[in-house]
């Protein structure tokens, strides 16, 4: 006998009011009696009647269903090439709806205040990712890795959103608060070493339970805490979080924000990613302004170096972005610990002790970068070290 493939017809409506036996029975029971029966004869069609699969009225946000294609073998192994359009048949409405719900997001951002509270979470978050300090000494040690993750998950987190996986989108924003916290944990810990152990996959990450409780003995971070309740304030978003990645009942999973058991953009679903990010992006700009108040304190890098000006030294625009996000009274704690941070004061002292470079010495420094850049990475390299090691 020749190894067949039976296509099945599924009714692609929503499977909450899929009355019984369900579309997922049928399926089990064809399976069976297609792999079990060996007497299953050549010619023998297997057809399942198309049977409406949502009640007379639907309730709204019920979208209308259509069909897709299954495929359900018969003895031996499955044809790839019928497997693979197969697939193409099951995946490419969903790459459809996925663009119409990119269209529908983008006006969106526009509309709401949360949308507003958003863009500014963003723009404060994408600049302080950028604030761990790297020098000569650290330049290939891996420890800026964590940082620079969490700016890419923060993206990856806001493609999702926008094409309407809301669930993976709110799950990408939890991996943000371990990223965070984990890139003051190595800035932070004695031994290193295990920067690199980390980075070549040798241990696990700590949880995050584990490394605010280190981190809760650091006595600028223990004064704010007991001001602020930060790692409370951490705990809560990332446990609310947490029921998107642990699926917390019918309202953590895709049919249940949005309605529908098909890609579908869903305004309610979107302001809560919004909002969500708004929190996630304050609370990590507050918990790294503890360690580095170079992101709320403009140090005036670009007066001393010019075009060479370290990256982790913020201009004062991007300074401002920052403190967008954050309250008065937030920021002057902050301000105040800023006064008793060692490392920082240091960091403000060598800077000013730099005298201020004219016009003409601004634009050379352009000039030198640009001509690096030509030399290639190595030179490049290079020059930004020799601006790093005067802050060391």
């Amino acid at each position: 006998m020749q190894n067949t493939l039976q296509f099945v017809i599924r009714r692609h409506g929503n499977f909450l009011y899929t009355p019984r036996p369900s579309v997922f029975a049928v399926l089990y029971g064809l399976y069976n009696h297609c792999w079990a029966d060996n007497t299953l004869r050549e010619s023998e069609n297997l057809e399942m009647n198309k049977q409406n699969k949502l009640p007379p009225n639907p309730p709204s946000g019920i979208k209308p269903d259509y069909e897709r294609l299954y495929g359900v073998g018969t003895h031996g192994p499955l044809d790839e090439d019928i497997i693979v359009e197969v697939l193409h048949t099951e995946l490419t409405p969903r790459f459809q709806e996925c663009h119409v719900a990119i269209e529908q997001s983008w006006p969106y951002l526009r509309q709401t205040q949360e949308a507003k509270d958003f863009l500014k979470a963003y723009s404060a978050f994408r600049e302080i990712t950028q604030i761990y300090p790297m020098t000569a000494k650290n330049w290939h040690s891996g420890e800026r890795i964590p940082l620079v993750h969490a700016e890419e998950v923060a993206n990856d987190a806001i493609a999702l959103a926008f094409q309407a996986h809301y669930k993976h989108a709110y799950q990408s924003l939890r991996e943000i608060f371990e990223l965070t916290v984990l890139q003051v944990h190595f800035y932070k810990v004695q031994d290193k070493s295990i920067v690199g152990q980390w980075g070549r996959g040798e241990m696990r990450t700590p949880t995050l339970k584990e490394m605010l409780n280190q981190l809760g003995q650091d006595s600028l971070y223990k004064i704010a805490n007991d001001k602020m309740g930060i790692s409370k304030k951490i705990f809560t978003v990332y446990d609310d979080l947490g029921a998107y990645v642990h699926t917390r009942g019918v309202p953590t999973i895709s049919m249940g924000l949005t309605g529908s058991n098909i890609i579908t953009f869903t305004p309610e679903a979107l302001e809560r990613f919004l909002t969500l990010f708004a929190k996630v992006s304050h609370l990590c700009v507050i918990f790294l302004a503890i360690f580095f108040p170079t992101a709320i304190i403009y140090i005036s890098g670009f007066e001393k170096f010019g075009h060479l000006v370290p990256i982790w030294l913020p201009r004062k625009d991007h300074v401002n972005a920052i403190r967008a996000v954050l309250p008065t009274t937030e920021l002057q704690l902050l301000e105040n610990l800023a006064s008793q941070n060692t490392w920082f004061q240091q960091i403000l002292a060598k800077v000013n002790t730099l005298p201020d470079l004219n016009k003409a010495e601004i634009h050379d420094t352009y000039t030198q970068l640009e001509s690096a850049s030509k030399q290639g990475p190595a030179r490049l390299i290079q020059l930004l070290k020799e601006t790093n090691k005067v802050l060391e």
